[in-house]
């Protein structure tokens, strides 16, 4: 089965209602925070890749788990290191229920489930910052990672499932990586991975003066690529689907701009770093662009899903190295030990600063907590008393699904509002003004 179908099934037909709990406060905010997902360190390529296609409708994903599963915010990163999901559950305890659906759904394969990685409250929390300062990707420190995070974020607020608590963790993550990196060696010396891959081509002796170079992707990794080929003396050919763009990078390095029928026969180097979603260098199109291929030919694939089908590696003359194999050959060297020291000691300040700061807002929670427990107390009793006498167990739980959503999309206005002003008392005095039952019980025992 293809990746996404499963998951796909999944989000059509597996459903364990939406018990309704609103969105965690503040104050316990981070014991709620589920980080869950694949990466280059522990997950094989496949296993990514398939994570990375099912990330392609991440948008119908996020809705469908914050719509019926027990979490209440969440989040979708998707990079060439990782695809991993970021979310506030209902409550801590059922972590342990979440994980295997979420894994599930994740990679679209249930027999690959077990490779995704798991991170719980702070640990999560800690993971998060990690990956927003880039000291979890294959090229420490590489930049891209702030401005990726930054549109999963607004890809998520855009389909509502990203607000609250979680969305200031998110914030405050991409502050974090900020921060560190102005403050440390982390910034200016950082490199992508396109950048990484080049370091280790110059260093076998790969790309020299004249070397012909085919760049496949006029994106950032591709932009990157070619103007350190260049750099280095490359003769450089850049090829994209959007003519506009491969025009421009081309005309920018004093490169060539070719088609698949202009590739250079002598193209002794490939680059493959577009965002699509199938293979673009196939074993047949491979021949039909270099068909007397009577030279070593090296094709250096940095996409995930992967641009080049592993196939051409059989090839005569051919070699493919992927992003795995440049994570293992290559080095990180231009930052110290110290500088790393200095980074994740930063980074622990960063960490800790958040956990006071959610700890210390604590005026929104309890009102949350006594809001949404009188709004499903009234709901619970409603559909008793509606339902009384009904033997009918599929309508009986359609409906109690039904009023948990409803619920739930009739609040959200007043706990956004709370979770928004929550250093503000003033704002928690006036819903309980306009909701008595929310009021806290040990203050309404006072009045």
């Amino acid at each position: 089965m293809k990746a996404g179908v499963v998951a796909t099934e999944l989000m059509g037909v597996r459903s364990t209602g939406s018990r309704y709990t609103a969105d965690r406060s503040h104050t316990d905010a981070i014991a709620h925070l589920l980080a869950i997902g694949v990466d280059y360190r522990s997950t094989p390529i496949g296993v990514r890749e398939n994570a990375a296609l099912v990330a392609r409708d991440s948008a119908q994903m996020m809705r469908y788990i914050v719509g019926h599963l027990d979490v209440t915010s969440c989040m979708m990163l998707s990079t060439c290191n990782r695809t991993e999901l970021y979310l506030l559950m209902d409550d801590p305890s059922s972590g342990d229920l979440l994980m295997p659906t979420l894994a599930e759904l994740l990679v679209g394969e249930a027999d690959m489930a077990g490779h995704v990685q798991t991170y719980v409250g702070e640990q999560a929390l800690q993971h998060l910052f990690r990956v927003a300062a880039g000291l979890e990707s294959v090229a420490l420190g590489e930049p891209q990672i702030l401005g990726q995070l930054k549109d999963a974020a607004q890809l998520a607020q855009q389909n509502g499932t990203l607000f609250g608590a979680l969305d200031l963790i998110i914030r405050q993550a991409v502050s974090a990586g900020k921060r560190i990196r102005t403050e440390t060696p982390l910034g200016s010396r950082a490199r992508s991975l396109s950048d990484l891959a080049i370091d280790v081509l110059a260093g076998q002796g790969r790309i020299s003066e004249g070397t012909h170079a085919l760049v496949i992707g006029a994106g950032t990794m591709g932009s990157i690529a070619a103007t350190r080929l260049h750099a280095l003396g490359a003769r450089v050919s850049v090829l994209s689907r959007t003519r506009a763009s491969q025009d421009r990078l081309a005309e920018a390095i004093g490169g060539t701009a070719v088609s698949w029928e202009t590739v250079p026969e002598e193209c002794a180097v490939i680059i493959a770093a577009t965002s699509d979603a199938g293979y673009i260098l196939t074993p047949e199109r491979l021949g039909n662009i270099l068909p007397s291929l009577d030279h070593s030919l090296l094709i250096v694939d940095l996409a995930m899903p992967r641009d080049v089908d592993p196939l051409c590696a059989l090839l005569p003359h051919v070699e493919v190295i992927d992003i795995d194999a440049i994570a293992s050959a290559g080095t990180n060297s231009i930052l110290t030990r110290k500088d790393l020291d200095n980074a994740q000691e930063l980074l622990a300040s960063e960490v800790a600063r958040t956990v006071h700061l959610h700890q210390a807002r604590s005026v929104a929670g309890p009102t949350i907590q006594q809001l949404t427990g009188w709004a499903e107390g009234l709901r619970s009793d409603a559909v008793q008393r509606g339902l009384r006498g009904c033997d009918d167990e599929a309508l009986r739980s359609s409906v109690d699904a039904l009023t948990k959503r409803i619920v739930k999309q009739l609040l959200h206005p007043v706990i956004q509002k709370l979770h928004d002003e929550a250093d503000d008392p003033g704002t928690a005095h006036l819903i309980h003004e306009l909701f008595p039952e929310s009021r806290p019980q040990d203050t309404r025992d006072e009045k």
